[in-house]
Order: C-alpha cells, then sequence, then structure tokens
C-alpha cells in the first residue's frame, strides 16, 4: 500500500502506475534481509543499500522537512 501522506504527488502517480511491476520485482527478490545507509549526500539525498533474500537494491531519497519524500529513486 502507498502512504500518501508521506510522498509528494509525483512520486504516488509514478509508483501507482507502475505498482505491479514493482511488486514482481520484489517477490524475485525476497524479504529484505537489511538496510543499510550508504552515504548522506550533500543535497540532502540519503543512499541506501538493501538486502533481500536473493539479490540487493539500490535506493535514493530525498525527505523534506515536513517528513515528505520529494525524491525517491529504486535501482535492482
Amino acid at each position: 500500500r502507498i502512504d500518501k501522506n508521506r510522498l509528494c504527488p509525483q512520486i504516488v502517480g509514478a509508483l501507482s502506475k507502475d505498482l505491479p511491476k514493482f511488486q514482481r520485482k520484489f517477490a524475485e527478490l525476497g524479504a529484505p534481509v537489511s538496510f543499510r545507509l550508504k552515504e548522506v549526500g550533500s543535497r540532502g539525498n540519503d543512499e541506501y543499500e538493501v538486502v533481500h533474500e536473493r539479490g540487493v537494491s539500490q535506493w535514493g531519497t530525498v525527505v523534506d522537512a515536513a517528513g515528505v519524500m520529494t525524491a525517491l529513486t529504486m535501482n535492482f
């Protein structure tokens, strides 16, 4: 489920459109096993690595002062 209160409208739209594709990919990767903050960028972005049962994903996020995610990148 997408928490529309914690994401900007552009991210909600993109995730909603591609949700079935993301669900299939996460099913392939399996459950998350560990999360690691790799870097806090100079532009306020945080970079994470998530180890899953059958693979690894990379995430980039930017969260504004109100706690709303304004940017999101995912690499599988």
